[in-house]
């Protein structure tokens, strides 16, 4: 198998240079081999470091468990992450277009969340990008217009996340 940055360093050299951070996902998003063990998933990462490593010639420093580290992540997870230097970033928010959902589903979803919690200081927002993900770009401009009605700024994750470089 074969990770998108593979398919397209030039992509992944055009997002870095435009100053955003990378983060790394793991190698293959497959839950039954990568959560066999602390040890399978750090050998992911590190593979997928490498990959990224000899792309831009510096390594990420920003992690997301595929699915999220509720349920997979033990206190050992936990510790390599730190000792690896990582800040791993989950999400509070699920826009569900994991799904077959429509681009209006995809903002229904998003409003009902928003709606369900009290008085957000932060939204962090999963969505996904590539193959099988069109209806995510339509709903897009509906969902930035939705955060930005709410006086939501868009900015980096957290002001303590270290640079990725």
């Amino acid at each position: 198998m074969m990770v998108q940055i593979e398919k397209h360093p030039d992509i992944l050299r055009q997002i870095y240079q435009e100053g955003h951070a990378i983060g790394n996902h793991s190698y293959n998003h497959v839950y039954r081999e990568l959560y066999q063990s602390p040890n399978t998933y750090f050998s992911q990462l590190r593979r997928t470091d490498e990959i990224i490593k000899n792309i831009l010639g510096v390594r990420p420093r920003i992690s997301r468990a595929p699915g999220g580290s509720a349920g997979s992540f033990t206190k050992e997870y936990w510790d390599n992450l730190k000792k690896l230097g990582y800040t791993e970033v989950g999400w509070n928010i699920s826009s569900g277009d994991a799904s077959s959902a429509k681009a209006g589903q995809l903002v229904d979803n998003i409003a009902a969340q928003m709606d369900n919690k009290n008085l957000w200081s932060h939204a962090t927002l999963l969505m996904h990008d590539g193959r099988g993900h069109a209806e995510t770009v339509k709903a897009l401009p509906a969902i930035i217009k939705f955060y930005k009605d709410r006086q939501f700024e868009f900015r980096v994750v957290n002001f303590e996340t270290p640079s990725p470089w």
